[in-house]
């Protein structure tokens, strides 16, 4: 993975992405990406993998000092959102973590450390007041832990999708419109399955429902732990794809090549 391709990137006024990965793969990549919301009480959202802690927490305090960030959010309990949650709030003595009870608990039984006293418990449809805008909390519509939320940015019309929105894609890319549209369907589309097996047999009128109440936000970008960033024309068709998913026949599973392309860079990657 090239310098390049890690670098913090602003997808909105204020609000950046940081990119990141598993292993340097050749022909697949996973994306390990968080997010920054530098406003006037900063936000970090989802802290990345530990393989990545350094790297992490280096492209998180070049775009805000550590004494500033005010608040952490953490989608769920999954290593790869929250594998860095105590390091990150040992180092930022003046935020607070916002997530599910269901995380608190998984996070504390594997041994966060964090005084109860700088936690904030969240569910889906809570408000969290930044100062200069209000985050709502919102479960995506596709996930692979029953603890994940979302989070929308009132203020840009970003969403943070955690899970859902990911696509498996043959190299690091930051914006989906940096990918040619059938390359970016067809990850998008797989990813999805890979990642939530268990649509398939969804009651169609149950999902449709689930897909409207995401569809009803304004959204200007949509932005994940897995994927490139999502916009425009690419963000309805998003929303088209994610409501033909329990038609499509189900996604064949990564080969035993793929999964050790993608694991080939990690020993010799300098994270």
């Amino acid at each position: 993975m090239t310098p390049a391709e890690h670098t913090p990137h602003q997808i909105a006024a204020d609000t950046f992405l940081v990119p990141d990965q598993l292993g340097d793969g050749a022909r697949c990549v996973v994306q390990l990406n968080s997010m920054v919301i530098r406003g006037q009480q900063p936000v970090v959202v989802d802290t990345g993998a530990p393989i990545n802690r350094a790297r992490f927490l280096a492209n998180v305090f070049g775009l805000v000092e550590p004494a500033d960030v005010r608040w952490v959010f953490v989608s769920h309990d999954d290593v790869d959102h929250a594998g860095n949650v105590e390091a990150l709030m040992h180092a930022c003595p003046n935020a607070t973590l916002a997530t599910s009870w269901l995380t608190m608990v998984r996070l504390t039984t594997a041994g966060c450390g964090l005084s109860p006293r700088r936690w904030l418990r969240v569910e889906d449809g809570d408000v969290i007041d930044v100062g200069d805008r209000a985050l709502v909390v919102q479960r995506p519509p596709l996930y692979d832990a029953p603890t994940t939320y979302g989070l929308f940015d009132t203020e840009t019309e970003v969403f943070w999708a955690a899970d859902c929105f990911g696509s498996g894609l043959p190299e690091q890319t930051v914006e989906a419109d940096g990918v040619p549209r059938g390359v970016w369907e067809d990850g998008f589309i797989r990813f999805q399955q890979w990642h939530s097996p268990w649509l398939e047999g969804f009651d169609v009128r149950w999902w449709q429902r689930q897909v409207d109440r995401f569809a009803a936000r304004r959204l200007q970008a949509i932005a994940s732990a897995h994927g490139p960033v999502v916009r425009s024309e690419r963000i309805a068709r998003a929303i088209e794809l994610l409501r033909e998913l329990p038609a499509y026949p189900t996604g064949a599973p990564l080969e035993q090549s793929t999964l050790e392309d993608i694991l080939s860079g990690v020993g010799s990657s300098t994270f």
